[in-house]
């Protein structure tokens, strides 16, 4: 699926490595996590479980995600009337999530 999301793959690992150095005390302890389960001296093979040993690398990936999604908003039409926290929305209306807004304005902007 990297071919399909080429743009949003390449957006990304930009925003990773703008993550990483801007803030070298995290991007040591990724290094060091991934040195610590892909020792240097042994060939790399990627498996599942190896993968699930990169806790923090996995928080850091995360936490990229939220503070810089690639898609910023997605698109909705509603398909019936739906009722959000008692406001109702007419079928047939278009809904827009805002992703980067919800990963930054804290927990008064989440009502759901």
């Amino acid at each position: 699926m990297i071919v399909g999301g080429s743009d949003t793959t390449g957006i990304f690992l930009g925003y990773i490595a703008i993550a990483l150095a801007a803030n070298q005390d995290i991007q040591e302890k990724v290094y060091q996590e991934i040195c610590t389960v892909y020792p240097r001296n042994k060939e790399v093979i990627f498996t599942p479980e190896s993968l699930n040993q990169l806790l923090y690398t996995d928080m850091f990936l995360k936490e990229c995600l939220r503070l810089f999604p690639v898609v910023p908003m997605v698109v909705r039409k509603t398909l019936r009337d739906v009722d959000l926290n008692g406001f109702r929305v007419p079928k047939g209306n278009i809904l827009i999530v805002s992703i980067y807004n919800q990963g930054h304005l804290g927990t008064e902007c989440r009502p759901l």
